[in-house]
C-alpha cells in the first residue's frame, strides 16, 4: 500500500501509515501532507488488484509448475507436427484432451480473476480467498 501510494503521487517520495486510516505523504520539496481520500482509494484498489493477481499466479503455478507449463507447450507443438505429418495416435489425441483441460482450468483461474479485479473497483476491501476454481 505504502509502495502504491508513494509511486503514484507526483513528487512523492516516500508514504507512511499514519495508523489512524490516514496516510502522510512526503514530498521531494520536503513537505508532508495527508493522502486524499481519492488517493488511498485509487491505492486500496490497486493493492486489491496486484493481491488478486499474484493469488492467481500462485494458484496457476501450485498445479501447473513453470517447468511443468513449459512441457505442455512443446507437447502441444510436438501434436500439432504429428497431426500435420499424419502420426497422430489415439494417445496422442488422449495427450491432446489432457492438455486442453489444464489450459481450460487456467482460462478459468483468469476469467475469476479478472472477476475479482472488476469488484475491487468498487470494493477493495473483498475476500479473495474464496470462490476460485478448484
Amino acid at each position: 500500500m505504502l509502495t502504491i501510494l508513494t509511486n503514484s503521487i507526483p513528487s512523492c517520495v516516500g508514504a507512511a501509515d499514519n495508523n489512524d486510516g490516514t496516510y502522510r505523504i512526503d514530498l521531494l520539496d520536503g513537505t508532508s501532507r495527508l493522502a486524499t481520500d481519492t488517493e488511498v482509494l485509487e491505492a486500496r484498489r490497486a493493492n486489491a488488484i496486484q493481491q488478486i493477481k499474484t493469488l492467481a499466479g500462485e494458484k496457476i503455478l501450485a498445479r501447473y509448475p513453470l517447468t511443468k507449463q513449459l512441457n505442455m507447450a512443446a507437447m502441444a507443438t510436438d501434436l500439432q507436427h504429428r497431426r500435420i505429418i499424419g502420426t497422430f495416435t489415439q494417445t496422442d489425441e488422449a495427450i491432446e484432451v489432457s492438455l486442453q483441460l489444464a489450459w481450460g482450468w487456467i482460462l478459468t483461474v483468469r476469467a475469476y480473476s479478472n472477476e475479482l479485479e472488476a469488484q475491487a473497483m468498487s470494493n477493495p476491501d473483498l475476500d479473495i480467498a474464496v470462490g476460485w476454481p478448484e
